[in-house]
């Protein structure tokens, strides 16, 4: 099952999000002041999404372009990286992008006007579902797929896993746009019949 790409743009509150048809992929942009919708077919499916500045939008196809969603109009080909395969993105306030590819458990820091890779660091096997995070206080950044966790530090001219855990299916991972000082992780365990119970019954904790 795939999931839901949506992004609240930080700048002005509108919501933009990514839906799918038979062969390729819609961009959203619901504009929150004037009540209108803009909407444009992409070329080929959409992967990651991340806001980039006021009115524009990065996206991602799982190869090696990016693409700039803008005033309701989409680019396909706005950056070839140069990379072979870029599967998510995210971004911070400043303007700075990283990308991620599943296939080779790699993380980039790169920078768009003009487009630079920073640095670049593997974080070991990721198993081809993974998703990054942004972090914004302390310029960290959370990557994760459903059996690990890293914790990875920016330090400008390179990246660091400050810390990693193996999650075996067992925790999500949260954090505050509003206070990014602050990650949670929920731990719940579910065995058998369980599932068919109301949550009630199932034991969780969290911290």
């Amino acid at each position: 099952m795939k999931k839901l790409l949506k992004q609240l743009n930080r700048y002005n509150g509108n919501l933009c999000f990514v839906g799918e048809t038979d062969s390729s992929s819609i961009v959203f942009e619901c504009d929150r002041i004037n009540r209108s919708i803009s909407q444009q077919v992409s070329s080929k499916y959409i992967t990651g999404l991340c806001n980039l500045k006021l009115n524009s939008y990065l996206v991602c196809y799982g190869d090696n372009y990016l693409g700039l969603f803008e005033n309701g109009i989409l680019n396909d080909i706005y950056i070839d990286t140069g990379l072979a395969y870029i599967s998510k993105i995210a971004s911070r306030r400043d303007g700075v992008v990283y990308a991620l590819d599943n296939n080779i458990s790699t993380v980039y820091r790169i920078s768009i006007d003009p487009f630079n890779i920073d640095w670049s660091l593997n974080v070991n096997d990721l198993n081809g579902d993974g998703d990054i995070l942004v972090k914004e206080s302390d310029n960290c950044i959370v990557i994760y797929d459903n059996e690990s966790i890293f914790y990875v530090g920016d330090m400008e001219t390179s990246g660091i896993v400050i810390n990693n855990e193996n999650i075996n299916n067992e925790f999500t991972v949260s954090y505050g746009e509003f206070n990014a000082s602050h990650s949670f992780m929920r731990w719940r365990q579910v065995y058998g019949d369980v599932l068919d119970r109301s949550s009630s019954s199932s034991s969780s904790s969290s911290s």
